[in-house]
């Protein structure tokens, strides 16, 4: 018996191991994805204080999209703030490969 309880302890902390090895991997993946979002949320808004936008007001298309990012939503915010920087003519920057880091 003594066998069979080091074979389930073994198999648990190998399943605890790799649960964590994965949770670390989708965290570093989304703290770059929100990066992004805020890099393209900061550049609009840069834009827009210069005075290069098109209205002085709040673009809602924006805060929703940058919203979305906050949700955990990061596909559907980096289009919307992509699509309204592309709107406005305002150079998206290219996205930085993971590798490169």
């Amino acid at each position: 018996m003594p066998f069979v309880n080091a074979a389930r302890t073994a198999a648990a902390l190998a399943v605890a191991a790799a649960s964590i090895a994965w949770a670390a991997a989708g965290h570093a993946q989304s703290t770059d994805d929100m990066a992004r979002c805020q890099t393209l949320y900061g550049l609009y808004n840069k834009y827009e204080a210069n005075g290069r936008g098109a209205t002085s007001a709040p673009n809602v298309e924006v805060a929703a999209a940058f919203s979305e990012c906050q949700k955990g939503n990061y596909k559907a915010g980096v289009a919307g703030l992509t699509k309204a920087l592309e709107r406005q003519r305002i150079p998206v920057p290219a996205v930085e490969a993971a590798t490169a880091r």
